[in-house]
């Protein structure tokens, strides 16, 4: 396995052996004017699409988006200046009293 950069983020290349059958099915699924533009968006793709196949992962969005939703909605005159380290700390409460509720 070997590093690459890709669009600014850190890569690992990965080499996948594959049977001609299921190579001739990523060649129909990638290049010009197909949906993915190459393999690599191809098996990226599957990957993620198998971790939200995950029990709960549906569970861990929805929780995010309802916390972010009210934020993007928000009037931004009532916006109140912060630290990242004010930030992570509030986080960081937030994500305990989360657990603990769910525990409880």
């Amino acid at each position: 396995m070997g590093k690459a950069q890709t669009k600014g983020k850190k890569t690992t290349r990965v080499q996948v052996c594959l049977p001609d059958t299921l190579m001739r099915q990523v060649e129909l699924r990638t290049g010009p004017h197909r949906l993915y533009a190459d393999s690599s968006d191809y098996i990226c793709d599957l990957i993620r699409k198998d971790l939200q196949s995950e029990p709960g992962f549906d569970d861990h969005l929805t929780v995010i988006w309802q916390h972010l939703l009210p934020g993007s909605l928000a009037d931004e005159s009532k916006f109140v200046p912060t630290s990242c380290e004010e930030a992570k700390a509030s986080g960081r409460i937030f994500a305990t009293e989360q657990l603990a509720d769910k525990n409880a």
